[in-house]
């Protein structure tokens, strides 16, 4: 994680990275179309936008510990990219994809 003083870079697996920035408008989550307000700090990745720090549709979240945990961010990322794949694929499929990403860029994607 690093930091410009009012923001926070979170690097995740893969190379994405997402800024942890207080909210200068009000706006939707992309995540789950919840408003967020101005003031709040929320996750922000170019290309794909605002979300929540700790949105209702990820996995169970600690607010604090996902402003400061890089490890706990990319845990939470795999474990979404999970879902999302069980949720379009099935079981069977998303453990697959799993077992591939991790031979694919080790154990630490």
């Amino acid at each position: 994680m690093t930091s410009d003083g009012e923001n926070e870079t979170l690097g995740l697996r893969g190379g994405a990275t997402m800024k942890v920035i207080t909210a200068k408008f009000a706006g939707k989550c992309r995540k789950c179309g919840k408003p967020f307000d101005v003031g709040e700090k929320i996750l922000w990745e170019r290309f794909e936008g605002a979300r929540h720090m700790c949105c209702p549709e990820d996995a169970p979240c600690d607010p604090e510990r996902a402003r400061d945990d890089a490890e706990y961010n990319a845990g939470v990322a795999d474990y979404n990219r999970w879902k999302a794949d069980r949720a379009m694929f099935g079981d069977e499929v998303a453990d697959a994809l799993d077992i591939e990403r991790e031979l694919r860029f080790g154990s630490d994607y």
